[in-house]
């Protein structure tokens, strides 16, 4: 797995990796970047003569369904969440929570 966001992580994703991990911190910049960073895997995957659906895509903090579905639109297929409780109660519910409302809808 490569990881990272810059022009030589996406590259070298594509050009070696088996998986690729782009690293974007949960804001704004999520939804821009994204694309632009699996567009740049896929093509020096392309460029390496590798096909670029058989590297996995890991992204994270889709955190409705209708995100879920524009990372996997995407080419994501595996998700990393955040927990943003410490408490355990509190941490049961937001993941609850999730099944509710995202796992279940997908």
């Amino acid at each position: 797995m490569v990881g990272g966001h810059g022009d030589a992580a996406e590259r070298a994703a594509g050009k070696l990796g088996d998986a690729f991990f782009p690293k974007i911190f949960p804001n704004s910049e999520l939804w821009a970047r994204l694309p632009v960073l699996i567009t740049t895997m896929r093509v020096a995957a392309v460029e390496a003569a590798r096909d670029p659906d058989k590297i996995e895509i890991t992204s994270g903090e889709a955190r409705s369904a209708d995100g879920l579905q524009r990372v996997r639109d995407l080419g994501v297929s595996l998700m990393v969440i955040r927990a943003r409780s410490r408490d355990l109660q509190e941490l049961r519910d937001e993941l609850m929570r999730f099944g509710d409302e995202v796992i279940a809808k997908t």
